[in-house]
C-alpha cells in the first residue's frame, strides 16, 4: 500500500465515526447521537382507514415544526414501488419541501429523515440547513393527471380536420381543441400554440 493510502485510511476512521449522526426512534422521540430533538405525532387519515398519516414534529419544548402530509398529486416514483412522496412544510420558516418516505414504516423513515438533516439547531428549525436539505434530499416529481380532469378526443380518419375562424379545431362537428398563433423565433416557419376544449395548454406545433 502506498503511503497516501494510508493517509485515506486514518482521514475516514478518524472522521467518518465524528461526522455520523447516530438516530433511535422510540415512543414518538427522535434522539440524535443521545440527544432528544423533537417528537413526532401521527394523525391517521380517516379515509384511508389509517393506510396514510400526516406526521407533526414538535420541538422538546412544544412548538410545532413541521407538518408531513402525503402529497397525492405527484405521480408515484416509477423507479421504486416502496416510497410515497410528502410535503414537508417547515412551519417557523416558511420552507416548503417533496420528500420520499418508505411505504413499510413511513412514521420511522419521516423520523430518521429528520433526524439525519441536521436541520434542528437549539430546539429551534434553522432555515439555512433546511435550504441545504431541501436541495440535497428534495425530490421534484411529476404532477399526475387523472382521467377524469379530461376527455380524450375521438379521432375519425372518414372526417378531416377543420381550422375554423374562431381558431377552433373541429372534426365531425366536434370541437376537439383550439389554436392561437404565438411569435416565431424564424420567418422560415410558423407557430402555433394547441390547446383542448377545456383550455388546457397542450403544446406548440411549427409548420413550414
Amino acid at each position: 500500500m502506498t503511503k497516501h493510502f494510508y493517509i485515506l485510511l486514518i482521514a475516514v476512521f478518524a472522521f467518518g465515526p465524528a461526522n455520523a449522526q447516530k438516530v433511535n426512534y422510540k415512543n414518538n422521540i427522535i434522539n440524535v447521537d443521545g440527544k432528544d430533538i423533537g417528537k413526532v405525532n401521527r394523525i391517521k387519515d380517516a379515509e384511508t382507514f389509517g393506510l396514510i398519516s400526516t406526521y407533526e414534529l414538535f420541538a422538546m419544548g412544544g412548538k410545532k415544526l413541521i407538518i408531513a402530509a402525503y402529497a397525492s398529486e405527484y405521480d408515484r416514483d416509477h423507479s421504486t414501488n416502496m416510497t410515497y412522496y410528502y410535503r414537508f412544510t417547515f412551519l417557523t420558516t416558511n420552507q416548503v419541501g417533496i420528500f420520499s418516505l418508505s411505504k413499510l414504516g413511513p412514521e420511522k423513515s419521516f423520523a430518521n429523515l429528520v433526524g439525519e438533516s441536521g436541520i434542528m439547531v437549539n430546539d429551534e428549525l434553522d432555515s439555512a440547513k433546511i435550504k441545504e436539505f431541501i436541495a440535497m434530499k428534495g425530490k421534484d416529481p411529476s404532477i399526475t393527471v387523472k382521467n377524469d380532469d379530461y376527455i380524450i378526443a375521438r379521432r375519425d380518419k372518414g372526417w378531416p380536420v377543420k381550422l375554423k375562424a374562431d381558431k377552433t379545431i373541429e372534426q365531425n362537428s366536434v370541437i376537439i381543441g383550439s389554436f392561437k398563433d404565438v411569435t416565431s423565433p424564424s420567418n422560415s416557419y410558423d407557430t402555433y400554440e394547441i390547446s383542448l376544449p377545456s383550455g388546457i395548454y397542450s403544446g406548440e406545433n411549427e409548420f413550414c
